[in-house]
């Protein structure tokens, strides 16, 4: 299958401070890698589907992509939907080389109706978990185990720093709803949205206190964010806590962001774990509107 490949001269440390953008009209990313040097997202417009990027090598896009929800923590891995057949949403992964690999027969298999599927997480060793749209029925692939069913979804609460509450007012000037989607694994550090349309603004919440606008935090943590940038949503931590992807509008078009730390600004309040994604029915990385 054809395979556009974008080549990005990108290669960036945590320890820069820098404000990386990924140069692809349209993107909205959805998933960092561990390290912050891989991310993937969808792509909004006349182009569609998706994209994986890694640092120092670009994009590839993966052009069957309905929706793009996860990357495994190595990079190599990229989950989501594409449609089949009969223009079915179902469960999918992209390999290495951007080809995608529908999880055909799910239905069948785990003894539900026909209906639309999507795969949530994707791990190292290429183990799947996702769910039926409605979120009645969830389940666990890998290869050479097939589909079997799961408890859940793998649709954890973000994690509370030492029992605090998230709030629920957004920062001011900025509008409601206020939602967070993603978070490090000891909630010290939060991240989502607030406000809706063209109003939609990029929020963090530092385990404590009140939300605040991710640029003006970003500014004040050492990270240049340029003035023809609006940020968005942000949507991905990795698991050092040094890096905060999302996109934003960049002359009249969305594109995506990754934000390099120079030091992890939040105060650990439990051992390194991998960053948790509040991964939902639904699609939220399906071309959202302005």
């Amino acid at each position: 299958m054809p395979v556009l490949a974008i080549l990005l001269v990108a290669s960036f440390a945590a320890s820069d401070g820098r404000f990386v953008a990924l140069d692809l009209p349209g993107s909205q990313l959805t998933a960092l890698g561990a390290d912050g040097q891989a991310a993937a997202g969808s792509l909004s417009g006349e182009r569609g589907g998706g994209f994986r990027w890694q640092a120092g090598q670009g994009a590839r896009m993966l052009p069957e992509a309905i929706s793009v929800r996860a990357i495994s923590p190595d990079g190599r891995y990229v989950a989501g939907s594409t449609l089949d057949a009969d223009q079915i949403e179902v469960a999918s992964w992209w390999d290495r080389d951007a080809d995608a690999h529908p999880l055909a027969g799910l239905a069948h298999a785990l003894g539900f109706d026909p209906m639309p599927t999507v795969a949530l997480t994707v791990d190292n060793e290429l183990l799947l978990g996702g769910t039926t749209l409605d979120g009645g029925v969830h389940f666990q692939w890998s290869p050479g185990h097939g589909p079997q069913r799961a408890a859940s979804a793998n649709d954890t609460a973000l994690p509370s720093c030492q029992g605090r509450r998230a709030p629920v007012q957004p920062p001011a000037g900025l509008a409601a709803p206020m939602r967070f989607v993603a978070a490090n694994a000891d909630g010290s550090l939060w991240v989502g949205h607030a406000g809706n349309g063209a109003r939609r603004r990029a929020v963090i919440w530092p385990g404590h206190g009140e939300a605040q606008p991710l640029d003006a935090w970003l500014r004040s943590n050492g990270v240049v964010v340029p003035d023809d940038w609006t940020l968005v949503a942000a949507t991905a931590i990795d698991s050092s806590s040094r890096h905060v992807g999302g996109f934003g509008l960049h002359h009249g078009h969305f594109d995506s962001f990754i934000a390099a730390l120079p030091a992890s600004p939040a105060a650990a309040c439990a051992a390194a774990q991998p960053p948790v994604r509040a991964a939902r029915p639904g699609n939220p990385g399906r071309n959202p509107k302005p």
